[in-house]
């Protein structure tokens, strides 16, 4: 959202056990909170695209138009994530 022109963001971020990871839909409404739902306080996979982030770091890259770089890796790793969490 609100995305400034030409402004690429490479992040790397360390997340000390005590994340909360919420699912917004297009009206910023909460969807889940896994955080909550599920006990999760770990850094999800879905949020390392870059490498492993051990459940301790977030590497996430945005392009210039704000899009998530490799956000079809990050769509299928969420799919996984809640089926293993559906399954266990």
């Amino acid at each position: 959202m609100n995305w400034p022109d030409n402004f690429w963001l490479k992040t790397h971020y360390k997340v000390c056990d005590d994340g909360e990871y919420v699912f917004l839909d297009e009206n910023m409404n909460e969807v889940v909170n896994i955080t909550e739902k599920y006990d999760q306080y770990y850094v999800p996979d879905f949020l390392a695209l870059e490498d492993s982030g051990y459940g301790d770091y977030v590497y996430l890259n945005i392009d210039n138009k704000g899009n998530i770089e490799h956000a079809d890796v990050m769509s299928r790793r969420i799919k996984e994530y809640f089926e293993d969490i559906e399954n266990d």
